[in-house]
């Protein structure tokens, strides 16, 4: 019996504000939610750049290894065993490219 007496204009005002008002809550909640998935998704992406090339690289590396330890289990002769163990080399320099970037970025990490 409270509003008995007041206006009918802030009756109106009251049955639109609360929608408005629960509209806008709304909104910033899920635009909170929105920004936080762009900010770890912008991380991940950074982290993907940071760590994707290195490991391409050392599974280009693995591949030609592979491909050299089957030449030489294939033919056995000195030339293929120094190809083998010169590509052996370069698969440990992009592993240790791989080790640094994974060190490089680990405490960047976004949450899993």
């Amino acid at each position: 019996m409270g509003l008995r007496h007041r206006s009918i204009r802030l009756r109106i005002f009251l049955l639109v504000a609360v929608p408005i008002l629960s509209l806008v809550g709304l909104y910033v909640f899920a635009a909170t939610i929105t920004a936080s998935d762009a900010l770890n998704l912008a991380r991940s992406r950074t982290l993907k750049d940071t760590i994707g090339t290195p490991v391409g690289n050392l599974e280009a590396q693995i591949d030609l290894e592979r491909m050299q330890a089957v030449v030489y289990l294939a033919a056995p002769v000195p030339s293929n065993l120094a190809a083998l163990h010169a590509q052996e080399a370069k698969t440990e320099q992009s592993q240790k490219a791989v080790a640094n970037a994974v060190n490089s970025t680990a405490g960047s990490a976004g949450p899993a």
